[in-house]
């Protein structure tokens, strides 16, 4: 292999060295705009998942201009609801929905604000409970896409509350 053969292929190295970091400079830039809200679902199909589903071609605001991107995390059946549930410190959801207050986890009772909200196809209803862990801002964030929720909510459905 003589010199320039080397050179250039040095040079080609280079080149896609640089191509490549600022692709990947320009994507890590786009993800500084959005604060996602985790929100623990119970299984099955639900209106509030629709409306989180909504949330993703609409997505709401935080007052510096943030995008908000809701996030579910899914559970196949009742019993892992429950042990997601049990476990709720691993997952940290900003948004637990539960049917009823009863499936509040403890560590959550006495320091949340929740909102009665329909859930099940049939209207049954059901409770967002915001969590207190998470930044400043996650938190903001979780009460702005629980407003959200209770205002697709019909006539009847509680206002979100602070306990």
């Amino acid at each position: 292999m003589s010199f320039g053969t080397s050179m250039s292929y040095r040079r080609l190295l280079i080149c896609v060295l640089l191509a490549m970091l600022v692709c990947f400079a320009g994507s890590c830039k786009r993800t500084e705009d959005v604060v996602v809200v985790r929100l623990l679902l119970p299984p099955g199909h639900s209106r509030i998942r629709d409306e989180v589903m909504g949330m993703e071609h609409s997505r709401p605001k935080m007052d510096s201009g943030r995008d908000i991107a809701p996030a579910t995390i899914e559970t196949m059946d009742d019993l892992q609801f429950r042990a997601y549930l049990k476990d709720i410190q691993v997952y940290r959801p900003q948004i637990v929905v539960v049917s009823t207050k009863s499936d509040i986890p403890l560590e959550l009772q006495g320091q949340i604000s929740h909102a009665v909200l329909p859930c099940a196809p049939d209207g049954r209803p059901c409770i967002s409970v915001l969590t207190p862990w998470g930044t400043d801002e996650e938190r903001s964030a979780a009460s702005i896409v629980q407003a959200r929720l209770w205002s697709e909510a019909p006539p009847g459905a509680d206002e979100p509350t602070k306990r």
